[in-house]
């Protein structure tokens, strides 16, 4: 929560619990990975599949969208999966949740 608007933000943990450390992944910024920084968002879920992380979230986008990124820890960047604010939506009217 940054604010009033819900962020999805993204962090990897050093795994040693006698000294511990949280690296963030997401810029480190306060806007976390939205595809759009003023809304809000819901419902995170997060795949592995060929050493690439996806998230797959609800963004309010002027309506509710299906939206993902992928994040490739080679090169450490994210990349939107859809190339619209429409995210998943077929129609980009109707809310998707």
């Amino acid at each position: 929560l940054n604010g009033a608007t819900w962020r999805i933000r993204f962090a990897r943990f050093n795994g040693e619990n006698a000294s511990p450390k949280i690296t963030f992944l997401d810029g480190n910024d306060s806007s976390g990975i939205n595809y759009a920084s003023n809304t809000n968002t819901e419902r995170p879920h997060m795949v592995v599949f060929n050493n690439k992380i996806y998230i797959i979230w609800s963004e309010n986008n002027s309506g509710w969208k299906i939206m993902a990124k992928s994040y490739d820890p080679n090169s450490n960047t994210w990349t939107n999966l859809f190339s619209t604010a429409s995210g998943l939506n077929k129609n980009s009217s109707d809310n998707a949740v």
